[in-house]
């Protein structure tokens, strides 16, 4: 894939997330300062998750995530100056997942609970993401992955206050 048609879909999924995310009453009390109610200003944190270390970071078998973290990075510094946002500006809190479920789990949840994020993207395989995507539905967190593709992902819905996954 080329280089600009990929840094075009990350581009393109960053900008609809923040629209999303900007209409999420969530996002709202996070960004929207108590002095400014007539718009939003400020920064707005997004969480990144990706194998940094361990089999499946950079390593002698090639890049890695890092080519998504990369692109994330492309994507961010192109729309932080394009002034698309306005006042607004986006953030990425960048977590390594050592490239286990369990790496990841500790991330999101630091993510979620600590830095406060409202948006997840990254994780860079479909058994992380099955098992952390649940978390982030719980706490009303929105995940992304461009990479993942196993069925079953969007599938996962809260029903009767109880988290399912269906596949």
């Amino acid at each position: 894939m080329k280089l600009k048609t990929f840094t075009f879909i990350f581009v393109f999924a960053i900008v609809g997330l923040v629209a999303g995310m900007i209409g999420c009453e969530r996002a709202k009390r996070v960004v929207q300062p108590a002095t400014q109610p007539g718009g939003l200003s400020g920064e707005i944190p997004i969480g990144v998750v990706l194998p940094q270390t361990g089999d499946l970071g950079p390593g002698e078998f090639g890049p890695g995530a890092l080519v998504m973290e990369n692109s994330f990075n492309l994507a961010l510094e192109e729309i932080n100056t394009s002034q698309l946002l306005g006042d607004v500006s986006l953030k990425f809190i960048i977590e390594d997942d050592m490239s286990t479920v369990e790496g990841a789990i500790e991330a999101f949840n630091k993510l979620i609970h600590q830095d406060k994020v409202s948006v997840i993207l990254g994780v860079w395989t479909s058994q992380v993401a099955k098992s952390v995507f649940p978390i982030a539905q719980e706490n009303g967190v929105v995940a992304f992955s461009p990479v993942v593709v196993a069925s079953g992902l969007a599938e996962i819905i809260v029903k009767n206050g109880k988290l399912e996954v269906f596949e």
